[in-house]
């Protein structure tokens, strides 16, 4: 089983802990803000394997820090993996948040 951690940033103790389904594990993950929003949102990009060798699918799947613990806020399913979130991934990820807020 993988998890996503949130650390303290001092002891580095496990300050949060969520849980990622079985044939789910992290491949990218970023930080990042949106303009006139003073939130950090924690950006994880996840292949997803169901018995292939190689996935067929994946997620990107949004958090925020929430008096100390990690929120899941926000997730979307692709066509094949998402094994990186540079470049058009974080465009990909401010639009959808912005239109979450609509």
């Amino acid at each position: 089983m993988h998890f996503i951690r949130l650390l303290d940033n001092l002891t580095f103790e496990f300050v949060s802990t969520y849980p990622l389904d079985i044939f789910k594990y992290g491949c990218s993950i970023l930080s990042c803000s949106f303009t006139d929003d003073s939130n950090v949102y924690y950006v994880l990009g996840l292949p997803m394997f169901c018995q292939e060798n190689e996935p067929t699918k994946g997620r990107i799947l949004v958090f925020i820090v929430e008096d100390g613990k990690l929120q899941l806020i926000a997730e979307k399913e692709f066509k094949g993996a998402v094994n990186s979130l540079n470049g058009w991934w974080q465009w990909l990820a401010e639009e959808w948040m912005v239109g979450m807020a609509a």
